[in-house]
């Protein structure tokens, strides 16, 4: 700190004996802000650096955007999945063709009212996909469980 603003500072506080006027007008010097002017630079580097945040900001907000629009598509699919898993029909040409598959399948001369799922096909997909399968399905996996 300097001299001059040490002894204004003292002067305010009482520390020092001095006239009211001068204590005013101390008081009025330390309450004044200096004025600085910018060079052209300077004013170029806090604008560039206002836009930057600015884009930074608006970059954010997008994103967010995005990883929500993702998120509804991703629930959607997951819907859409769980539906056609549900379907006797979808699951028979999707397991069909997967030879280590542990699903029994029916050939198609043989009755196709008859689930090609076990109950424990039925508890796997509950538990491990949570999917839940229509009333008729599950008859159907009872009827062939009583012809067996």
């Amino acid at each position: 700190m300097s001299v001059s603003l040490l002894k204004k500072t003292a002067l305010l506080m009482g520390d020092l004996q001095e006239s009211k006027a001068r204590k005013a007008a101390s008081a009025k010097e330390l309450n004044k802000v200096k004025l600085v002017k910018l060079s052209s630079k300077e004013k170029q580097t806090r604008r560039l650096m206002g836009d930057m945040r600015k884009r930074r900001m608006s970059s954010n907000a997008d994103l967010s955007k995005s990883i929500a629009r993702v998120q509804r598509f991703s629930e959607k699919i997951n819907g859409y999945t769980k539906k056609a898993l549900a379907n006797d029909l979808v699951r028979r040409r999707i397991f069909k063709n997967q030879a280590e598959s542990s699903i029994p399948l029916k050939s198609e001369d043989d009755d196709m009212q008859e689930s090609a799922f076990t109950e424990e096909d039925f508890k796997r997909f509950d538990e491990e996909y949570n999917i839940k399968f229509t009333t008729r399905a599950r008859e159907r996996a009872e009827i062939q469980k009583y012809i067996k």
